[in-house]
């Protein structure tokens, strides 16, 4: 039994869905890989602008005094910072400060290729950037800040979207491809209807054949019989 359909509303009907579906499908690639896109950007200038502020006030610690009260600092920075995760190494891997470093371990054990990439800890997901500085004391003393950003929101978020955006992607593409069989079944119920009707070479047989040639009749039933006869 063949899959093809035979009927030509069935075979309209079903090319139409099939190019519908196919324009939805690439609408629905191209507007998931913007939406991904602009969180992907808002989630990295974020991530800029905190390891700015960071750096900001590295460059300050000019004095062991100021290096003593650089946690303190970045205490009050942090705290209001709850997405946020720091750590700050200098070169031997001593740590100077440490917020919330144990969603940074994956990035400390080696287990992400780089900061940049992201990684998951505890259901979190993250993303992060690595830069290396020096303290201007009167040594200076390199330190590598390591800064991870909590974006679980954003992944949720960007979940949510992409199953309502499939889901109506799916609605529209089986609406549309019912009101492209009623379209065609309407279209073409004229062309079906003509098709019961008798060509014209039919109906000329037909009117030939039913045509009654006169009954041979003998010639005293004629009026003028004395002529025939």
């Amino acid at each position: 039994m063949s899959l093809y359909p035979r009927s030509l509303t069935a075979r309209l009907a079903t090319l139409y869905s099939l190019l519908v579906a196919i324009l939805l499908l690439l609408l629905g690639l191209w507007l998931e890989y913007l939406i991904r896109d602009h969180f992907d950007e808002i989630d990295h200038m974020e991530l800029t602008a905190k390891l700015n502020m960071i750096e900001n006030l590295l460059d300050r610690v000019d004095s062991p005094a100021a290096l003593n009260t650089l946690p303190r600092y970045l205490d009050d920075l942090l705290t209001s910072h709850a997405t946020l995760s720091v750590s700050i190494r200098d070169e031997a891997g001593q740590i100077l400060y440490a917020y919330q470093p144990d969603f940074l371990e994956p990035v400390k054990n080696g287990e992400v290729s780089s900061p940049s990439a992201r990684w998951s800890v505890a259901g979190h997901e993250f993303i992060g950037h690595e830069v290396q500085q020096l303290l201007p004391l009167a040594q200076p003393i390199p330190v590598r800040v390591l800064l991870g950003l909590d974006i679980t929101h954003h992944a949720h978020f960007l979940q949510d979207i992409r199953r309502y955006l499939w889901t109506g992607i799916a609605l529209a593409a089986l609406l549309t491809a019912l009101l492209g069989w009623l379209v065609a079944r309407q279209g073409l119920a004229p062309s079906s209807g003509s098709r019961q009707r008798p060509s014209g070479f039919q109906l000329s047989a037909w009117v030939s054949a039913s045509t009654c040639k006169p009954p041979h009749r003998k010639c005293s039933n004629w009026p003028m019989r004395s002529m025939a006869c």
